[in-house]
């Protein structure tokens, strides 16, 4: 084999290693994406049933407190199953943004892969 050849050999060679370590690369990152996108899904199901959880519970104490409005209880007796149900949600918007915020950080500061 010639010296060109050989050049030419080496040459191939090296951009072959090139692209295989690029494609791992880009395997990795998109493994990591999954993990994270499959994280900020869980927390959005949680959300979710967090929120149905206290709707229903604020439907509760609007319909105990519409069919026994005569039933001698105090003003306000029902305000701690309506300060869980405001505390579940605002717990749902804190996942929800938790969830939004690791989407977002896939694509900030993300280093193209280099094609060249």
């Amino acid at each position: 084999m010639s010296p060109i050849e050989n050049d030419r050999e080496d040459a191939l060679a090296k951009r072959e290693d090139d692209v295989k370590r690029r494609e791992e690369v880009l395997a990795e990152r998109l493994a990591a994406a999954a993990d994270i996108l499959a994280a900020a899904d869980q927390r959005d199901v949680e959300a979710d049933n967090r929120d149905d959880t206290s709707a229903r519970r604020d439907q509760a104490a609007d319909l105990a407190a519409f069919v026994h409005s005569d039933d001698g209880s105090t003003y306000g007796s029902d305000n701690p199953t309506r300060r869980h149900a405001a505390l579940d949600r605002l717990h749902s918007k804190d996942d929800r943004t938790s969830a939004a915020d690791d989407r977002d950080k896939l694509t900030e500061d993300a280093d193209p892969v280099d094609t060249a």
